[in-house]
């Protein structure tokens, strides 16, 4: 089984982007809405600037007792985020989680974004590849 990149684990998946003047509460709606903890942000040119997660807008928004319809996504965005290449292994991509303490990374080239893989999708390929190996290990050992 060969390693696959986190390029295609995401796949054809859509990818949702949104600008820093959004409220909190219309982000919040289209995660809900698309059953997603994250989004991208980014300028009109498309360049990522950061992500906005449900984790940002309980701790930035929720628990500093803020009207979720006057704050920006802006305000409560994570600026300083990891990216993954395209051509990242899964494995790396975790690596990256790890090190950034981070659920969502999102796969950039060129300063574009092209998608973003979560700790669920990642730790998923990962529990693919011990199956496939335990497999292949039994029946060495079968044989």
């Amino acid at each position: 089984m060969t390693m696959r990149t986190v390029s295609e684990i995401h796949g054809t998946k859509k990818i949702y982007a949104v600008s820093e003047t959004l409220t909190v509460q219309e982000a919040a709606q289209m995660m809900f809405e698309h059953d997603i903890g994250a989004l991208m942000v980014v300028d009109k040119k498309g360049t990522l600037h950061g992500i906005v997660s449900e984790r940002d807008i309980v701790r930035k928004g929720v628990a500093t007792r803020c009207n979720l319809c006057d704050l920006t996504v802006g305000e409560v965005m994570t600026r300083k985020i990891m990216v993954c290449n395209p051509d990242d292994t899964y494995q790396t991509g975790l690596a990256k989680m790890r090190e950034a303490n981070c659920r969502h990374l999102p796969i950039v080239k060129d300063g574009k974004p092209l998608g973003m893989v979560s700790m669920r999708d990642l730790m998923g390929e990962s529990i693919s590849e011990c199956h496939f190996d335990v497999t292949m290990l039994k029946n060495y050992i079968a044989s």
